[in-house]
């Protein structure tokens, strides 16, 4: 008698969310990359996870930082965050509104 899993989908009708975030002056967005990294690419964030508890002068984070359009910044404690619509957010806090969208697709 073992529950089956249910994948449900988001409310964009899909079965999977990227792992991206999209901030302008309304709020931010979860998901759904490609209209919003074309229209908006120096507030749409992805690929956070990576510098997690990461200073900023490591070398991955520096090469990373060449490779994205947004901004990685060094944090008051020397790891690296990111900065969108002049504010300042840890890979955490990115992962949080994910995970936040995920509780309200649920």
């Amino acid at each position: 008698m073992y529950a089956t899993a249910k994948v449900i989908e988001n409310s964009e009708g899909a079965r999977t969310t990227p792992l991206v975030v999209a901030f302008n002056q309304k709020g931010n967005f979860v998901g759904t990359p490609r209209r919003r990294s074309v229209t908006n690419p120096t507030n749409t964030v992805y690929g956070t996870k990576c510098p997690i508890g990461e200073g900023l002068m490591i070398h991955e984070t520096q090469k990373e930082m060449k490779m994205v359009p947004y901004k990685i910044v060094k944090a008051p404690n020397g790891d690296a965050w990111v900065e969108a619509n002049g504010q300042q957010y840890s890979p955490s806090q990115i992962g949080a509104f994910v995970l936040t969208k995920m509780k309200e697709t649920a």
